[in-house]
């Protein structure tokens, strides 16, 4: 079988303004390293990842340097200057690879610092069949459309997933996806459905949660202190 490559693509350019930090909550510190260290780091510790490029805000580039001083991985490729919007910084990253493009890409929130290793493996396998794949756990709650802020009707449970990152594809369909979609899109699956590629379901797990306000930085600080430094997560 021939080898196929396997880039990462770290979506960093967003502000995070409900996390409520003085900075992008990406470079912020958790356990002594900024969030988006923990995340490049996570997917570096695999064999199976050719190159990780992240995507970042124009004036992040010294906060992106900081974070990674010291990490001298040679799959590190520069960074890419992102858009206004999630799916612009994506395109940005997507179109970055172009000249030496990837058989597969795994997209990633920069805000997920906990992703475990076997989810990311089994993202890459099932790309070996399918050209997409995310990351998702299963609802367990009680599922309820609102409106006004009023219980409408109850939703079937069984049938519902909480999206995640990693999300992976085939490098060839998802560029020519987001090349052709047009409109407003809550993740790259969303992108790929779109353009009629099938994307399978792996199993996440909830440690894999994006840090998104105040709750989730002291949630992940709780997270870092009760794992050992080398540990599985």
């Amino acid at each position: 079988m021939v080898n196929q490559t396997t880039a990462v693509l770290i979506v960093a350019a967003g502000r995070g303004s409900r996390a409520q930090t003085d900075i992008p909550k990406q470079y912020v510190e958790i356990g002594g390293k900024p969030i988006l260290r923990h995340t490049i780091e996570r997917f570096l510790t695999l064999p199976e990842i050719d190159r990780v490029t992240v995507v970042i805000a124009a004036q992040d580039r010294a906060l992106y340097a900081g974070s990674i001083h010291g990490l001298n991985d040679p799959r590190i490729t520069l960074p890419v200057i992102g858009g206004g919007t999630r799916a612009q910084s994506v395109c940005a990253g997507l179109e970055s690879m172009i000249s030496t493009p990837p058989d597969r890409v795994l997209i990633h929130d920069a805000a997920r610092p906990f992703v475990a290793q076997d989810a990311i493996r089994q993202v890459i396998k099932v790309l070996d069949v399918h050209e997409g794949t995310i990351v998702a756990i299963p609802a367990t709650d009680a599922i309820w459309r609102a409106d006004g802020g009023f219980a409408i009707s109850p939703q079937d449970r069984s049938v519902l997933w909480h999206a995640q990152t990693p999300q992976g594809f085939r490098f060839t369909g998802i560029v020519n996806a987001h090349r052709n979609y047009h409109g407003v899109a809550v993740d790259d699956a969303t992108v790929a459905r779109a353009a009629g590629m099938l994307v399978q379901i792996v199993p996440g797990t909830p440690q894999n949660f994006k840090i998104t306000t105040p709750a989730d930085m002291a949630r992940a600080r709780a997270y870092l202190s009760d794992i050992e430094p080398s540990g599985e997560v």
